[in-house]
């Protein structure tokens, strides 16, 4: 908890919170980011591994968002995750392998999960800053 021993510096301090908070809230999303990619990973179709190469996260810090995205393109320029993802999944189209699922990041999107993560973030990063 912060004192208010010394005013100047309590008056910084709270000045600075929502900066902080605001930080606690991106990494955390990271955070979430990086669990939900480790498991889509898991269950990505393999064929030479591009698909799972490929995925990649993207935060909007303006709006507090973040997404997976996962984009794998043929030598000819063909986007063949978009098309197995989107396409070949509502087509009926099965994944080679067992365990695997042609709906890599539909299937692991786990939000309670992610929202847990954020919030267990944001009070690791400011516990240390006395909130």
């Amino acid at each position: 908890m912060i004192e208010f021993k010394n005013y100047a510096e309590s008056m910084r301090e709270l000045n600075r919170l929502p900066y902080d908070l605001k930080n606690a809230a991106v990494d955390g999303i990271h955070a979430a980011l990086q669990e939900w990619m480790m498991e889509a990973k898991k269950v990505a179709p393999v064929d030479t591994s591009n698909l799972k190469n490929e995925i990649e996260t993207e935060i909007n810090r303006a709006e507090m968002a973040g997404e997976l995205i996962s984009n794998a393109y043929s030598s000819t320029g063909f986007n063949y995750a978009y098309y197995l993802h989107e396409v070949g999944s509502q087509k009926g189209y099965r994944p080679k392998k067992a365990g695997k699922s042609l709906e890599w990041l539909k299937a692991t999107n786990d939000p309670d999960r992610s929202l847990a993560t954020v919030e267990r973030t944001i009070v690791q990063k400011m516990r240390p800053k006395g909130w």
